[in-house]
C-alpha cells in the first residue's frame, strides 16, 4: 500500500512553527515597565538622540534600542529584563 502525503512530523513541526510565530507578535511589554520606560526617557537628556527609537511602538516588539526583553512563562507579555548603553 503507497503512502500519499508527507511525513506526519513535518506537519507537526509546521503547525508548531506556526504557533511559535503567532505567538511571538501577539505579545506585547507588560503596560506597566512600557510606562516606566516612557518616564525615564521623560526625564533624560538626550543631546545626541540615542532614544529616538523610544517613541514610536511597543519597547519590545519595536527593538528600542537599549532595551532587552524575555517571556516569561507566568504570563502573556514580554518583560524588560535589562537596559543597556
Amino acid at each position: 500500500m503507497a503512502r500519499s502525503g508527507g511525513s506526519p512530523y513535518a506537519a507537526i513541526l509546521l503547525v508548531l512553527c506556526i504557533f511559535q510565530v503567532t505567538d511571538v507578535r501577539g505579545q506585547s511589554t507588560h503596560p506597566i515597565e512600557a510606562n516606566a520606560l516612557n518616564a525615564i526617557k521623560a526625564r533624560l537628556i538626550d543631546p545626541i538622540n540615542n532614544l529616538k527609537k523610544w517613541n514610536r511602538g511597543d519597547p519590545c516588539t519595536s527593538n528600542w534600542t537599549g532595551v532587552i526583553c524575555h517571556k516569561i512563562p507566568s504570563d502573556t507579555y514580554l518583560h524588560v529584563t535589562e537596559l543597556y548603553d
